[in-house]
């Protein structure tokens, strides 16, 4: 699992410049409904490589955060209970 100051320098990668070639396609992400809540975000975790910096298809996408707003952890968490319920 990342720790927090590991997580704080992914956030700060930026955008312009990436080589996209290092990026993970997150639809080629799958979820395992049937794992606990922490296990799936752990594994997401472990397949996107950088919760912040990635491609959606052919697009490349950077996650920000307001300041005062939701931690990612918390965000993740979230989502992952959200699809489990589709």
């Amino acid at each position: 699992m990342l720790t927090l100051d590991e997580l704080n320098c992914l956030s700060k990668a930026e955008i312009n410049g990436v080589n996209r070639s290092e990026l993970t396609d997150i639809t080629a992400i799958r979820c395992d409904k049937q794992r606990p809540t922490m296990r799936r975000m752990e594994k997401y975790l472990e397949d996107i490589h950088n919760p912040y910096l990635f491609l959606c298809g052919e697009t490349a996408v950077k996650v920000r955060f307001a300041p005062d707003g939701k931690d990612l952890a918390h965000s993740l968490k979230n989502y992952l209970i959200s699809i489990k319920t589709c």
